[in-house]
């Protein structure tokens, strides 16, 4: 692709926009191995100095990182399978989940969804859609990863009507996302 924008008339920025989201789309669309990355601009790469950097993990690996806290400020409850909260509700001033508290939450999550995987699996007209599209919901479900919830509560917090105001089962919700949109974004 070209590294410069095409020349264009004066006053006119709607070529380098276009220009602009074209080289984006190309940049975003290269990988990189996750050993290769960077998560900090200021850290050089030379092997005789220890890294250091603000952030603690690849967030460019990780996907959507919306979290439980996140969900339980906006009122977004989910229980497991026995209808027990999996969370409570956070108001404005309180403080977030603790991280260990948030992984022991999502294992509670997983967990439900392995509870039902069985039972699931037994109902064929239950077909995945988006990234989970040529999978089947056993699949899915067995091999569901906390970057796979982040994605689903990132759909969740982006449509808060569907879920506000009453506790659902996070299992139906979870296989409910899979069959309809399986993506971060809404289907169109």
């Amino acid at each position: 692709m070209d590294e410069h924008p095409p020349q264009s008339p004066a006053g006119s920025s709607r070529d380098f926009l276009s220009w602009g989201r074209a080289f984006l789309k190309d940049a975003l669309a290269k990988t990189n191995p996750p050993e290769k990355r960077r998560t900090s601009p200021l850290a050089a790469d030379d092997p005789g100095r220890k890294r250091t950097t603000l952030l603690t993990e690849d967030v460019l690996a990780q996907g959507p990182r919306t979290s439980l806290s996140e969900l339980a400020r906006l009122n977004i409850l989910f229980t497991d399978n026995q209808q027990r909260p999996l969370y409570q509700a956070l108001g404005p001033n309180d403080a977030a989940f603790t991280i260990e508290g948030e992984r022991h939450m999502l294992e509670r999550c997983i967990g439900s969804l392995r509870e039902v995987a069985d039972r699931l699996s037994a109902v064929p007209d239950l077909v995945p859609r988006g990234q989970y599209q040529g999978l089947t919901l056993e699949q899915v479900i067995q091999t569901v990863t906390a970057k796979d919830l982040r994605a689903f509560f990132t759909f969740v917090k982006e449509n808060p009507r569907f879920f506000v105001g009453r506790p659902l089962r996070f299992s139906e919700a979870f296989v409910a996302w899979v069959i309809d949109h399986g993506t971060a974004r809404p289907a169109s």
